[in-house]
């Protein structure tokens, strides 16, 4: 995990009270995110509403298959970043776990995605190449 967003997350973390796993502590933020298919070179474009070190609930007019995996960067206002004054660009790799249809005015699909691994955008050329030559990633979406 980048040592910028490090702060945010260990300040998330609830000690175990069980032998159950802990779920993940949830905020509620809203912020754009940008996303696409592993392998796609568009962008889609949406709004987080609720994240957590795991994962990131977004709407976005553009609908993802279900273990569609994803690349998608988002920014943490300062506040929630715990650098004064500074946004910190996220940027890492997921996938699609759930997709619901709400009953908004707007009508946009919330997109709910894990979050597998963190990534510096430079590594996201190297992740498109390797599925393009029959590595490990998936291109499920459109």
């Amino acid at each position: 995990m980048p040592e910028t967003v490090r702060p945010l997350w260990q300040s998330l973390k609830r000690p175990a009270m069980s032998t159950l796993k802990p779920r993940a502590t949830r905020i509620r933020i809203e912020t754009p995110v940008r996303f696409r298919a592993v392998g796609q070179s568009g962008w889609c474009e949406g709004m987080t509403f609720n994240l957590s070190q795991s994962g990131v609930i977004f709407r976005s007019d553009r609908l993802m298959e279900t273990d569609s995996l994803i690349q998608m960067a988002f920014a943490l206002p300062p506040e929630v970043a715990g650098r004064a004054g500074t946004r910190t660009e996220v940027t890492c790799r997921g996938q699609i776990v759930r997709t619901v249809m709400p009953a908004t005015r707007d009508g946009c699909p919330h997109l709910a995605a894990k979050i597998l691994d963190y990534l510096p955008p430079d590594r996201w050329d190297e992740e498109v190449e390797s599925t393009h030559q029959g590595g490990n990633g998936s291109n499920n979406g459109s």
